[in-house]
C-alpha cells in the first residue's frame, strides 16, 4: 500500500461507510481492543469522553502480528488505554470501505481521534515505549510530526546540523498530513540538496525519495507541476549537449515521477542506436525493461541486457540470499515468512518468463534456452513450465521445447491441453512461413 493518508475532518466521514461486522470475525485482536462493532466502539468513546484509537491491521502483516504479541498486550499500554481511550482494530482487507474512508495505505497504521476528529496518526511497528511516548504526547497536545521537525534541523540555518533522513521523513509526514505545499517544498529541497549533506544517498535519491515524490505528484497537481520543471531543466542540459550520466539519470527519474513514460520511450528510440548512450542504457536496463514490456516492445526489451544469461543466474543467486535472510529472521512468524516466499517465487517466475520470452523476440534463441534451463533447475515445478510457455506465446514465439514443458506439466496433473494446442497451431504457422521464405522467387 502507498503510504498516503488523509486526515479525516470528522468521525462522520467514515462512520457512514464503516462496516457493521464484528472485528473478531476476521481478526483475533488482543483483549484491550473492543469486540463490538466499529460504530459501537466509537460511540462508547464519545459517551465516556475518551480518545478513540483505531489500529488498522491485516492478517498477513508481520509487524502487525508482532505488535499484537508485544505492544498491545504490554501491561503499561493496557493500563494507559483503559484510562484514556477506547481502542478498535480493523482488518483492511475485510473492511475495505472503512479502510478506504480512513485513507489507510500502509499497515500497521494507528489513528487517534479527539472529540470525533482525527488528531494524529503513526505508521509502522511501534514498541510499547514508542507507542506510549506518542500517546502521552497526544494528551499534551503534541503531534508525531513535531519530533520529526526537531530532528530534521533548520535547513535555513547555515550552521544547523541537517539530518537528511529526518528531512525525508518530514517530507513524507507533511504529505501524509495533507500539508501538500510544505511537502512539495521539502521534496524540492531534498532533490536538489540531499547529496550536499550525504553523498551516500545517491541511490536513495533515485529510488525511495523518487517514489515518495511520485506519490505526491499523483495526489497533488501543483507538486507534479513543480517536479515537471525540474525534469525540464534536466532535459535542457541534455539538449545542450550534456553527456553527464547524472543529468540523464535525473531526467529519466523525474520523467517517472511525473508519469511521462512516452518521453522516456522517445528518448530511448533515439539513444538505443547511439554508442555514447550504451553505458547509460545498460545501467538503467532494469527500469527500461519493465517500461518496454508494458508497451509490448518485446524485442527491444530482449536486447537491453548484454548478457541476459548471467543476469538470470544473478537473479537466482540473489533470491537464494534473500530466502536465507528471511528464513533466519525472527521479525516474522512462520505464516508470514511462507507468504513472503510465495510472493517472491511468483515475482521470480514472472521475471524469468518475461526475460525468456523477450530474448526469443530479440532472436536470442540460445540465451532464451539457457535462461529457461537455469530457471527450471531452480524452480523445477509445473508453474514455472507453464509460465515460460504462456509468455512465449504472448510474444508470439512458439518453440518445440515448449511442448515438452507442457507434457511434463500434464504429467503432474496440470490442465494444459488448450495451451498445448495453441503452441502446436503457432508452430505450424511458423513452419509454413519459414517454408515460404525458402522458396526462390520465380521469374
Amino acid at each position: 500500500m502507498k503510504n498516503r493518508i488523509q486526515s479525516a475532518a470528522c468521525m462522520l466521514a467514515f462512520v457512514c461507510v464503516a462496516t457493521a461486522s464484528i472485528f473478531a470475525a476476521t481478526l483475533n485482536p488482543p483483549d484491550m481492543f473492543s469486540k463490538s462493532t466499529f460504530e459501537a466502539a466509537q460511540a462508547q468513546a464519545k459517551t465516556e469522553t475518551k480518545l478513540f484509537l483505531v489500529d488498522a491491521t491485516a492478517t498477513w502483516c508481520g509487524p502487525c502480528k508482532k505488535m499484537d504479541k508485544t505492544t498491545w498486550v504490554d501491561d503499561k499500554v493496557v493500563a494507559w488505554m483503559k484510562q484514556h481511550a477506547i481502542a478498535a482494530q480493523i482488518d483492511v482487507d475485510a473492511q475495505k470501505e472503512t479502510a478506504s474512508a480512513l485513507k489507510i495505505e500502509a499497515v500497521p497504521t494507528i489513528i487517534v481521534f479527539k472529540d470525533g476528529k482525527e488528531y494524529d496518526r503513526i505508521v509502522g511497528y511501534k514498541s510499547a515505549d514508542e507507542l506510549l511516548e506518542w500517546l502521552n504526547g497526544v494528551l499534551q497536545g503534541k503531534h508525531a510530526i513535531d519530533k520529526v521537525i526537531a530532528d530534521a534541523g533548520d535547513r535555513n540555518d547555515p550552521v544547523a546540523k541537517i539530518n537528511v533522513q529526518a528531512r525525508m521523513q518530514l517530507a513524507k509526514s507533511l504529505a501524509s498530513a495533507r500539508k501538500f505545499d510544505q511537502a512539495t517544498d521539502e521534496f524540492l529541497w531534498l532533490w536538489e540538496h540531499i547529496l550536499e549533506y550525504n553523498e551516500a544517498y545517491s541511490a536513495v535519491r533515485l529510488s525511495f525519495l523518487a517514489s515518495d515524490m511520485t506519490k505526491l505528484a499523483e495526489q497533488y497537481e501543483p507538486a507534479k507541476a513543480a517536479f515537471t520543471k525540474l525534469r525540464d531543466v534536466a532535459r535542457q542540459k541534455m539538449d545542450a549537449g550534456s553527456k553527464n550520466r547524472d543529468v540523464i539519470f535525473d531526467w529519466f527519474t523525474l520523467c517517472e515521477i511525473v508519469g511521462d513514460k512516452d518521453g522516456i520511450l522517445v528518448w530511448f528510440d533515439k539513444a538505443k542506436d547511439e554508442k555514447k548512450s550504451a553505458a547509460v542504457i545498460s545501467t538503467m536496463d532494469y527500469k527500461l525493461f519493465d517500461l518496454l514490456v508494458e508497451h509490448k516492445r518485446w524485442a527491444d526489451a530482449g536486447l537491453l541486457e548484454k548478457d541476459p544469461v548471467a543476469a538470470a543466474q544473478t537473479s537466482v543467486d540473489m533470491d537464494k540470499l534473500t530466502s536465507k535472510m528471511n528464513q533466519g529472521s525472527d521479525q516474522f512468524d512462520a505464516e508470514t515468512k511462507a507468504m513472503f516466499k510465495k510472493e517472491r517465487n511468483q515475482r521470480l517466475l514472472n521475471d524469468f518468463a518475461q526475460r525468456y520470452a523477450c530474448c526469443l523476440a530479440a532472436e536470442k534463441n540460445e540465451e532464451a534456452t539457457d535462461i529457461a534451463k537455469i530457471f527450471l533447475e531452480y524452480q523445477n515445478n509445473t508453474d514455472a513450465r507453464v509460465a515460460l510457455v504462456k509468455w512465449g506465446m504472448k510474444v508470439n514465439q512458439p518453440r518445440e521445447e515448449q511442448l515438452k514443458w507442457l507434457d511434463e506439466a500434464a504429467e503432474n496433473g496440470a490442465s494444459v491441453k488448450s495451451l498445448r494446442k495453441k503452441v502446436q497451431d503457432a508452430l505450424a504457422i511458423q513452419s509454413q512461413e519459414n517454408a515460404k521464405k525458402k522458396v526462390p522467387a520465380t521469374s
